[in-house]
């Protein structure tokens, strides 16, 4: 399911949801983003390093972009 919906393009690239996390923790690197299943649909969920050595994690909606959870 995960891999049609890439494949079908029903979600957003995952370089988007790196830009849409970034507008919440823009002095962070970001580590890892994978895409997931979150309620009824899809989300990715970024793992980001900060400067201060903290990891933090950010909810991309998959298919909107906008950002839901951090």
């Amino acid at each position: 399911d995960l891999r049609e919906a890439v494949a079908d393009k029903r979600v957003i690239e995952p370089v988007a949801a790196i830009r849409a996390a970034r507008t919440v923790i823009s002095r962070a690197e970001i580590q890892r983003a994978r895409l997931c299943r979150h309620g009824e649909g899809l989300a990715y969920l970024l793992t980001a390093l900060r400067r201060d050595g903290q990891f933090v994690h950010v909810l991309v909606d998959a298919t909107t972009g906008r950002v839901i959870g951090k």
